[in-house]
């Protein structure tokens, strides 16, 4: 188990004008919006890529700073650099400088101030082959974490973690890397702090950060692993029989898994802050989260795709990749409540769901 770091930019206040707000929702922006949009970062990360010769930044989505960008000054390790091309998307963009040789540092002169970050190397050996299980969290408890670990070791045969900690004010990186270290089955993973704003968490097109840095794994980190599975700690894929998920994409013609996920409750007399994931096998009758998760294979046909939250493909071809003998279970209550209130009790109506506690059951063993 090992650390990395991101290497981003966060312009000072003043230097431009703050980022805009997407055309697209100005009318509708949510009290508070302020206090968590990113006004300010200019890219999260900075990376060589070998095989296109090129350094690669990643970058929120980029609006008005597209303009800053393409007017500043840019040299890699003091030579003249220029931007090949930006490829945007609604969330994030990728800009790409030519660079025939692997790079240490670049610099960015901006309106008179010049700002020297570090480039990383491209890591494809750490993660090489490997099933890998990866989530982006803030303060999440660690027995949670340690618990859908377990689970994704025990039940599909994940064996490798890319965790990227986001602000988490209730332990450090070495806080998580020594309780990962302790779960058998695990061999290469790596921590990485996060020190940028997730976005408005209410508005799709404000949350920048986390298809940012979902592409930043994609491109740095897991260009030859076997599978990738990106999922929330609050979530658990539920059992393949004869196989598991990581298995299940490899072998698929396209190297691409989508799913559908479906809550998963407590027991309604639980208390919500002492609940783990062994104790959510109840649901209701209607239980679609209406929400999408994926297994994709990078070395796969679609796996130079840029990685969404939810999907890798989107459009009309969505309802193409559905795997109907794979779900996810969204466990209600392993949740701080950043994003809206999940703690307050369910309804009556809630029953328990037998194909949920056995497969519980079977991984935490105890007496549901």
């Amino acid at each position: 188990m090992t650390s990395s770091e991101l290497n981003g930019l966060v312009l000072p206040d003043g230097l431009v004008a703050p980022r805009d707000v997407p055309e697209r929702v100005k009318n509708k922006l949510p009290d508070g919006w302020r206090e968590t949009y990113d006004f300010n970062t200019l890219f999260y990360d900075a990376f060589y890529v070998p095989r296109a010769r090129a350094v690669c930044l990643i970058c929120p989505a980029l609006l008005n700073f597209r303009d800053v960008l393409k007017s500043a000054e840019i040299s890699i390790d003091g030579r003249p650099a220029r931007i090949r091309t930006i490829f945007s998307q609604r969330n994030y963009a990728e800009v790409w400088i030519g660079s025939w040789r692997p790079a240490e540092a670049i610099s960015i002169a901006i309106n008179g101030q010049s700002f020297h970050v570090p480039i990383s190397h491209q890591d494809s050996d750490t993660f090489l082959n490997a099933n890998v299980i990866m989530t982006m969290c803030k303060d999440g408890k660690i027995e949670w974490i340690v618990d859908w670990l377990n689970y994704h070791v025990k039940v599909h045969r994940a064996n490798a973690v890319l965790f990227f900690n986001n602000n988490s004010t209730a332990y450090s990186k070495d806080d998580l890397i020594a309780a990962l270290s302790g779960i058998a089955g695990l061999n290469g993973s790596i921590v990485i702090d996060v020190p940028y704003s997730y976005g408005v968490p209410s508005v799709n097109a404000m949350k920048f950060l986390q298809k940012g840095i979902w592409n930043t794994a994609r491109l740095r980190f897991l260009s030859r692993a076997r599978a990738v599975l990106p999922i929330d700690v609050d979530e658990l894929v539920s059992p393949i029989v004869g196989s598991d998920i990581f298995s299940r994409t490899t072998r698929s013609v396209l190297g691409y898994n989508l799913f559908r996920g479906y809550w998963r409750w407590p027991h309604p007399d639980a208390e919500a802050g002492d609940t783990r994931h062994r104790d959510h096998y109840f649901r209701l009758s209607n239980d679609d989260v209406g929400r999408t998760k994926y297994c994709i294979a990078p070395r796969g046909v679609l796996g130079v795709s840029q990685w969404g939250v939810h999907q890798a493909v989107a459009g009309f071809m969505k309802p193409l990749f559905f795997a109907d003998d794979v779900l996810y279970w969204h466990c209600r209550n392993i949740s701080t409540n950043w994003k809206y209130n999940r703690s307050r009790k369910a309804s009556p109506e809630l029953h328990s769901d037998d194909e949920t506690r056995v497969a519980l059951e079977r991984v935490f063993n105890s007496e549901i």
